[in-house]
């Protein structure tokens, strides 16, 4: 009984999760043979990254693939139409703005966006889901460690491929997006807070 009551389980389709559906990889290629970054959606059509994950102009070929594979899976490729770079809102400043809002084209198929969630204190947990190169999807947790104005430094650590990735927050209606991680900061990393003034209307 206990046999076949673990094989039903196993036959079951997995929960779904918003937070890694809205999650993708930014990049041009769908292998892994290429430069890649992270990015979120927090719109219907438009995502956040890091600010150096994209050139000075949008590049045609570069797409956001919500919740790659390693296989090559994915849920949707929306082609990057173009963006902005941040240049102040009432927590960035011109001296931390290294995040990107992106415009997507828009899909049908496009994963529901996450919401934006408050900045979390020293000591809290959080989540960030990343995509490193040339390796599967992590999805991690980790300590907010110290805050410093609009920046959040973390205890884990940062790779090829992670900036960009959303740093999340627990809330009574699900993961939300509290910041963008930016960068390697010794053993671990930095991330800068968001709010819902990226969204646009």
């Amino acid at each position: 009984m206990r046999a076949l009551l673990a094989l039903l389980l196993l036959a079951l389709p997995a929960a779904a999760d918003p937070a890694r559906e809205a999650t993708g990889r930014l990049a041009v290629t769908v292998t892994e043979a290429r430069p890649n970054c992270t990015a979120v959606l927090v719109a219907p059509h438009r995502a956040l990254s890091a600010g150096h994950c994209v050139g000075r102009a949008p590049n045609p070929q570069q797409k956001f693939f919500a919740d790659w594979q390693p296989d090559g899976s994915f849920d949707a490729a929306l082609p990057v139409a173009g963006f902005e770079r941040v240049e102040a809102t009432p927590l960035l400043t011109p001296e931390t703005r290294d995040v990107v809002v992106i415009d997507l084209a828009p899909r049908a198929d496009a994963p529901a966006p996450l919401p934006f969630g408050p900045a979390p204190a020293p000591g809290e947990t959080v989540r960030v889901i990343s995509y490193p190169r040339n390796q599967a999807p992590r999805d991690t947790r980790c300590t907010v460690t110290a805050r410093s104005d609009a920046i959040l430094s973390l205890d884990c650590p940062a790779t090829s491929g992670m900036s960009g990735a959303p740093v999340l927050v627990e809330t009574r209606d699900g993961w939300a997006v509290a910041a963008i991680l930016t960068a390697r900061s010794g053993q671990g990393s930095l991330a800068l807070l968001v709010d819902d003034a990226l969204a646009g209307d």
